[in-house]
């Protein structure tokens, strides 16, 4: 089923922020429940339900664009901010879907078994390779489409358990790759697959960046920025937004989903 969500309510209030010299404005409204969420350069709200439906919200709160597959399949992988193009990554049927930023497809490609045993999970890079995480001899590698080769290839079994991982995000930043494990943290590896460091930071879900700062979720829902070459860690939000359930941060607006609802705040101090 397709369901078209709509701004049901506007609420505008005033809160402080770290960092921020003036108060914020909070716009709150009603979204289906995420299973995944992003955001693109124009701070464009992407998210999937539970149907594997796409939807994208403006700065404003409001639906512009909804996409339906029309092949099953659950999406494990969303990524709207990287380049100007949405990539998909369907674990189930082993395959990448590439949208144009009013979601239609583009591409499609399925991962060639010869060269990836089974793909775990997905995210693209800047240069339009694909990193994946192969289950089948556990290790990073990044996958050029046009070519159809791996051009890295690192093994993961001296950095995480295999036995014990738990693995559930990939996100590319400023030419890192940042691999988020719920046991370990965040593994961080160069662009070239090399590993760089480990950060012991609590990971439940997914995470964001904004200049020289990460941005993370305690289990509490509680939110924190991380100083990626500081390494101090504050709390960022007021304990007027708490018990958020997926926080993502984007040039101009923050959104924090609880739930069917969004929080959107626009930060004053641009």
């Amino acid at each position: 089923m397709r369901f078209y969500y709509n701004c049901y309510c506007i609420l505008f209030l005033g809160f402080s922020i770290i960092n921020y010299s003036q108060a914020q404005t909070q716009i709150e409204f009603a979204i289906p429940e995420p299973q995944l969420i992003s955001i693109d350069q124009n701070d464009n709200l992407f998210l999937t339900d539970s149907e594997n439906n796409l939807y994208k919200y403006d700065t404003t709160g409001v639906l512009q664009l909804n996409y339906a597959p029309e092949k099953m399949g659950t999406i494990h992988s969303l990524e709207a901010g990287l380049t100007q193009q949405i990539f998909l990554f369907y674990q189930d049927l082993q395959e990448i879907v590439w949208l144009d930023r009013f979601l239609r497809p583009i591409s499609q490609f399925s991962i060639d078994f010869n060269l990836i045993g089974y793909a775990r999970l997905a995210t693209p890079s800047a240069d339009f390779k694909i990193w994946l995480i192969d289950e089948s001899d556990f290790t990073l590698k990044k996958y050029d489409l046009e070519i159809n080769e791996i051009i890295v290839s690192t093994p993961l079994d001296l950095l995480l358990n295999p036995k014990s991982y738990q693995i559930i995000g990939m996100k590319e930043y400023q030419n890192r790759l940042y691999v988020l494990d719920k046991n370990q943290g965040i593994v961080v590896f160069d662009a070239i697959g090399n590993y760089v460091e480990t950060m012991k930071i609590p990971i439940t879900q997914n995470i964001s960046f904004k200049n020289e700062n990460l941005y993370f979720l305690d289990d509490e829902g509680i939110c924190y920025s991380y100083g990626l070459y500081s390494q101090q860690k504050q709390k960022v939000l007021s304990d007027s937004i708490q018990n958020i359930e997926h926080l993502i941060i984007g040039n101009k607006f923050w959104y924090g989903l609880r739930g069917n609802v969004c929080f959107l705040i626009k930060s004053s101090d641009q």
